[in-house]
């Protein structure tokens, strides 16, 4: 019998050992991060927002603080996540239905909301929860997917929230020294993601219908 899902919406992290499938649907430029024990069977997933806190003084990268930037407060005005409604809609749907659980919960895994909205702090807080659980950091491994560029404003894609939340996400997991070995980041088009902690696969599905391991 196939592991039900447990689906970890934006500005969630979660971390369990296998067996557990944790998805996120309708990706935009939102990133989803996941870190897993290649040793252990133990696995984290992000859902990221935002490359950085703006109430923060500073983040890993240095970048100055300021006001929010029109595309960031369009995102934070979209409580259906930063792509198309309709994208996570037709998902869903082609699928003949979500056979998800709903948020996943502090009684059934690590369940922690504050912190993964933003990548200077959502990604420190996943590794430490799951050295909490009992994951070694020589055994780490990194997937990411999502950044894509969603509205068409002329701006250069790494300028964007998803070119810059991709690109503080690699730059801390630089710093951690956990090795990035499947990606599936950029583009214009929504995307779901599947974390199968049995093996560490990572399953990436777009609206055209192309699904791809990463």
């Amino acid at each position: 019998m196939a592991d039900k899902k447990t689906m970890i919406i934006v500005g969630e992290g979660v971390v369990s050992r296998s067996p557990a499938v944790f998805s996120s649907v309708g990706l935009g430029s939102c990133v989803v991060v996941t870190l897993y024990d290649t040793k252990r069977g133990i696995g984290g997933l992000a859902h990221i927002m935002l490359p950085g806190n703006r109430r923060r003084t500073t983040n890993p990268l240095g970048d100055e603080r300021g006001r929010e930037t029109s595309e960031e407060k369009r995102i934070k005005s979209q409580r259906f996540e930063t792509s198309l409604p309709e994208v996570t809609s037709t998902f869903l749907s082609s699928r003949g239905g979500s056979g998800l659980n709903g948020p996943a919960t502090a009684g059934d895994h690590t369940s922690l909301k504050d912190v993964y909205h933003y990548a200077d702090t959502a990604v420190v807080a996943l590794l430490k929860e799951m050295i909490k659980k009992g994951a070694c950091l020589p055994d780490m491994v990194a997937k990411i997917a999502g950044g894509a560029k969603m509205f068409a404003d002329g701006e250069h894609y790494e300028k964007s929230i998803g070119g810059r939340n991709v690109k503080s996400i690699k730059q801390i997991l630089k710093n951690e020294q956990i090795p990035i070995v499947g990606e599936d980041t950029g583009a214009d088009h929504g995307r779901n993601v599947d974390f199968h902690l049995d093996s560490g696969r990572v399953m990436v599905s777009t609206l055209g219908g192309r699904d791809r391991e990463i």
